[in-house]
């Protein structure tokens, strides 16, 4: 049947609610097909009204957020040049994005965040993606240890994301050696080689201050991950005993070598 533009906003709302609430593969598929049938007559109620279910649904969201990005992959070419329907999806979009009480798990966020930035003829694409970004992300308290491994996940993504961002990257990088410097020793060691390639990606713009006060710090652990790494070797050398060792030798070649007459 026909559905009306007076009642596809209705029909949508009550198609997407089934699809996070059912649990069968049968009533979810029945779920889908009817949102498709919206989508191919209202497309921009249809996203609307699966990312206004998103924003309520409390924890099954990963159904929307497949069925969201798998229509928004199928109508990107359609609705590339369609600066009304951008604009339309891009604010409900935003708005899903930067709501505080839509958790979104990594992943989702990661999702809906890669189609967002896409939306090239949305006005404030790049700044809102910058923003959204920094949201997701507290840069104004320390971490607790217990959520390290989680936070450094989130931490990886969003500082790559905007790597390029001077203000960012100097922003991370301070937080780096404010708060996760100092809990370096009770880090596992996958962790703080995940953190130690965020650094080398984010301070390729480094303020000079910053450089100078904490590349000791970055030495340190760069030492102690040397230190760590098994070799072949039979006898490991340690750095810093390989350094006093190659300066006895300069040292022994330069008293030995014979002077010129």
């Amino acid at each position: 049947a026909e559905t009306t533009p007076e009642y596809a906003d209705s029909a949508a709302d009550i198609l997407a609610q089934l699809l996070a609430s059912v649990n069968s593969p049968k009533e979810s598929a029945l779920a889908s097909k009817g949102l498709d049938f919206i989508f191919r007559k209202h497309a921009e109620k249809g996203f609307t009204a699966v990312l206004r279910t998103l924003s309520h649904e409390r924890e099954n969201r990963k159904p929307l957020v497949e069925f969201f990005d798998l229509q928004f992959k199928t109508y990107q070419k359609q609705f590339s040049k369609d600066v009304e329907f951008q604009t339309a999806l891009g604010d409900a979009l935003k708005e899903t994005l930067s709501d505080a009480k839509v958790d979104l798990e990594p992943e989702e966020f990661k999702t809906l965040i890669g189609d967002f930035r896409v939306l090239h003829v949305y006005p404030t694409v790049k700044e809102d993606t910058r923003d959204i970004l920094m949201s997701k992300i507290s840069l104004d308290a320390p971490v607790a240890l217990a959520d390290m491994d989680e936070f450094a996940g989130l931490f990886t993504y969003v500082s790559r994301q905007l790597a390029k961002d001077k203000t960012a990257s100097h922003q991370f990088l301070q937080f780096f050696f404010e708060h996760i410097a100092p809990l370096w020793d009770e880090l596992s060691p996958s962790v703080r080689e995940q953190f130690m390639q965020d650094v080398a990606v984010i301070s390729r713009f480094p303020e000079e201050e910053i450089a100078r006060k904490h590349l000791p710090t970055i030495h340190t652990f760069l030492l102690q991950a040397l230190e760590t790494t098994p070799t072949t070797e039979t006898t490991t050398e340690t750095p810093a005993a390989a350094t006093a060792s190659a300066t006895s030798s300069d040292e022994m070649a330069t008293s030995t070598s014979p002077t010129a007459p």
